[in-house]
């Protein structure tokens, strides 16, 4: 009986000490970066709030669907990089803001105008889809500028007057 516990006990050990071969299907790296700053934009410390405000238009320009006016542009001053640095703008989209063309919606509460939306454009005025578009700016010497533009959009024409205002938020990466 010694014999057989004994020989359970060695077998019950055994078992313990196998090893299990495994193999892994993914690896995953991750790398990084620290710098000892980030730019900042308009001498400003994060967050910046800025507005621009578009000029009051008769509904006649926007008439045509696809039609557009009172481009307005927004420049803000990029300080304190390291001396190369290249700036990457991501919009913050949400469904609440954003149609799925990119475009921003009028979320006006008040006497709303109808039929219009906002179009926001690079600094070479090309229209951003704000759901996928990251523009990137180049700055040299620690310092630049972006300047980007807000604009009417009428996708479907016949233009209701009205008020109009919306927002988009914005992060900057830096490389």
């Amino acid at each position: 009986m010694k014999l057989k516990i004994a020989a359970l006990a060695s077998a019950i050990a055994a078992t313990a000490f196998t090893g299990t071969a495994m193999a892994y299907d993914v690896r995953i790296d991750i790398n990084g970066q620290l710098t000892s700053s980030t730019c900042q934009i308009d001498t400003a410390n994060s967050p910046l709030n800025k507005t621009i405000n578009l000029p009051t238009l008769s509904t006649s320009s926007l008439n045509t669907a696809g039609s557009y006016a009172g481009r307005t542009p927004l420049t803000l001053s990029i300080s304190n990089c390291e001396a190369e640095t290249t700036a990457t703008v991501n919009f913050e989209a949400s469904s609440v803001n954003v149609t799925p063309a990119g475009t921003l919606r009028n979320l006006a509460t008040t006497d709303a105008a109808a039929n219009v939306e906002l179009q926001l454009l690079d600094g070479s005025a090309q229209v951003l889809n704000l759901n996928t578009d990251t523009p990137s700016y180049n700055i040299e010497g620690g310092k630049g500028s972006m300047t980007l533009y807000a604009q009417y959009y009428s996708p479907n024409g016949n233009v209701q007057s009205g008020a109009v205002s919306s927002y988009i938020e914005m992060s900057m990466n830096y490389k």
